[in-house]
């Protein structure tokens, strides 16, 4: 987020937060992600931008991208 920030000529600003819950399942146990991401100083639309361009390059992204384990969204506000 930072080096993106950056690129655009923006103070850093963004902030992430990550909850974590646990659930069974059949097999045993699975980890949810709920990342909050939240980019104060621009628009909403620019804010995606720089979300989406965070993701195809993050590396950590692109392990657990895929998950359905995993939800990454903007947020106003955080809600925990």
């Amino acid at each position: 987020m930072e080096a993106e920030e950056g690129r655009r000529g923006l103070e850093h600003a963004a902030e992430v937060k990550v909850g974590v819950d646990m659930g069974k399942d059949t097999e045993g146990y699975q980890f949810f992600l709920d990342c909050q991401i939240r980019i104060p100083q621009v628009a909403e639309a620019e804010a995606q931008e720089i979300l989406a361009k965070c993701e195809r390059r993050c590396p950590v992204s692109k392990i657990v991208g895929s998950s359905q384990n995993v939800r990454v969204h903007l947020v106003k506000q955080f809600a925990f």
